[in-house]
């Protein structure tokens, strides 16, 4: 399956975010001998260029491994994790995806075939097998490892071979640090409770969990945040699993999306973890996932590029 991905970033946005007018951005272009290429009539940065004309920026960011997960499906976790790589891969950052929902959504969503390949589970089974012999290139700056079905059997493999959920990745990498290589991890968890699942949010830095304007989104939170208390009971962590919600598929023409917001505003645990921003509803999402392609494949703006971008500057620290 032949991959279409080939995001851009506009001169504008890349001004906008190093605090300087587009000018000042032709001149780093310049300085750094690369000529830019053009989209209709309109001049753009890819990921290797940004990571040029960002150069200054990327001991500031912020390394991280994340998990987005949520018990409930529906929320959009898969369409958050493709735009979250592709933006801040046109932030200059490296991004590393892993595809951890045997539905293999994500794999779909940057156009990869993943028979024949190596996956997850092939990882976890076999001692043998490095994390690097199932990393495959996406497009430049976004690596990906896939998944089908043959993951749905994670679970059981984890629980055959017993021992505890807290080391089950720290094993599997024998000691490679991966964000020595990727200034961003992002695993893709299938929305269940499952051992996998707990030893992915182990394993990360937090979990970037969404919630949608429904009336069964607070229980969702509810369970994870149960899930989080039995893994600190049964394991003693140094620290206690956390999640980060984001707000996701905000319609401010309802009353809904206005009154489910607020009740997480509201609760005290959940308004101390949630994110600076929320995601709109927008066809850009569901319009992406359907042709296999970015966003960010033109140049045109629309409020859920604003959205992710705010958002991506909030996880790479770049506020």
């Amino acid at each position: 399956m032949q991959n279409q991905l080939k995001p851009k970033l506009s001169i504008n946005d890349a001004a906008t975010m190093l605090g300087v007018t587009p000018q000042a951005v032709h001149l780093r272009v310049r300085n750094n001998q690369f000529k830019l290429s053009l989209s209709g009539n309109k001049q753009y940065l890819t990921h290797a260029e940004a990571r040029a004309v960002f150069s200054d920026l990327l001991p500031k960011y912020k390394k991280t491994i994340i998990a987005i997960h949520n018990v409930r499906g529906g929320v959009g976790k898969t369409t958050l994790a493709n735009s979250i790589a592709v933006r801040a891969s046109l932030y200059g950052a490296k991004v590393l995806c892993i595809d951890a929902d045997k539905q293999g959504n994500l794999t779909e969503s940057f156009n990869v075939d993943a028979d024949g390949k190596k996956i997850l589970f092939d990882l976890i089974s076999d001692p043998a097998l490095s994390i690097k012999d199932c990393i495959i290139p996406v497009t430049d700056g976004i690596d990906l490892i896939p998944s089908r079905i043959e993951n749905s059997l994670i679970d059981r493999l984890i629980n055959s071979k017993g021992g505890r959920l807290d080391l089950i990745y720290p094993k599997i990498l024998k000691g490679i640090n991966l964000l020595d290589t990727y200034d961003l991890v992002l695993f893709d968890c299938p929305p269940e409770i499952g051992f996998n699942v707990q030893s992915i949010m182990f394993f990360c830095d937090y979990s970037l969990t969404p919630v949608t304007p429904d009336k069964y989104s607070l229980n969702g939170l509810r369970v994870i945040d149960q899930m989080f208390d039995a893994m600190v009971e049964d394991y003693k962590p140094e620290n206690r699993p956390y999640f980060r919600v984001l707000f996701n598929k905000y319609d401010n023409r309802t009353k809904l999306s206005f009154h489910m917001l607020k009740m997480v505003q509201d609760n005290p645990v959940y308004s101390a973890n949630m994110f600076n921003c929320f995601i709109q509803t927008n066809s850009d999402f569901p319009n992406q996932l359907n042709s296999s392609i970015s966003s960010y494949d033109n140049l045109k703006h629309s409020t859920s590029k604003e959205d992710i971008d705010v958002l991506v500057r909030e996880i790479l620290g770049l506020e």
